[in-house]
């Protein structure tokens, strides 16, 4: 028999055959799905959607958490922002806002919402945007560096050091908070915390290690859900 017509004669019996099954886990519906919103803007709003994944299911895995996988990527309006308690926000370059939609993320925030910002690859002009943004929102108020004893770092895990990528060693944890009344309600990372959920070497890559980025990820969901 010729050896061609016996592998496709194989491939055509295989597509008869095949069978594809949807399996879904059954719902509990005695607790309520997390579901993550991601700030859309023009500074390239959705770099790396790989590591947002590996995040939820982070969260899903570490914690009692029922975590919904199906990321919405929302626009800064009312009517987009009201059922998502939880927004993260992060890009390579400016990520600005119309007057609208920053009078619309404001009153989201005073409302009880909480905006989480990471800085995809620690880019400097980043960096400027986001602190510039925080400013805008929340005039009154400045953006002020987390300390060491904030409820933040021990909301779920208890991170009392972080490591670096590169070295492995101690270095100091940066991150940086919009306190209104007595809580948080926005956090920004000048350094990227989401990026290196997904244990890829990257001999440039800056901040912290990935186990590290990982308890600091949940934290601050955790701390966001709990105030």
């Amino acid at each position: 028999m010729n050896i061609i017509s016996y592998v496709a004669g194989l491939r055509q019996l295989g597509e008869v055959q095949a069978v594809t099954r949807e399996l879904q886990a059954p719902i509990r519906r005695s607790r309520q799905r997390f579901q993550m919103a991601q700030l859309k803007h023009d500074g390239d709003w959705n770099p790396d959607p790989n590591s947002t994944q590996q995040w939820l299911r982070h969260l899903a895995v570490d914690s009692s958490l029922a975590v919904h996988f199906d990321l919405k990527g929302v626009e800064a309006t009312p009517e987009r922002l009201v059922n998502y308690p939880f927004v993260y926000m992060t890009g390579h370059r400016n990520p600005r806002l119309g007057n609208s939609e920053t009078v619309s993320l404001r009153a989201h925030l005073q409302a009880g919402g909480f905006l989480f910002i990471n800085n995809c690859c620690g880019r400097s002009a980043f960096d400027q945007h986001a602190r510039s943004l925080a400013g805008t929102l929340f005039p009154q108020q400045k953006l002020e560096k987390i300390s060491d004893d904030h409820p933040l770092l021990r909301s779920f895990y208890k991170v009392s050091g972080v490591r670096d990528r590169q070295s492995g060693g101690q270095r100091p944890l940066e991150l940086w908070g919009v306190t209104v009344g007595k809580r948080l309600v926005l956090v920004y990372s000048p350094h990227d915390m989401i990026t290196h959920l997904k244990q890829v070497s990257d001999p440039y890559g800056n901040g912290y290690d990935a186990e590290s980025c990982r308890r600091l990820a949940v934290n601050v969901v955790a701390y966001a859900l709990q105030n």
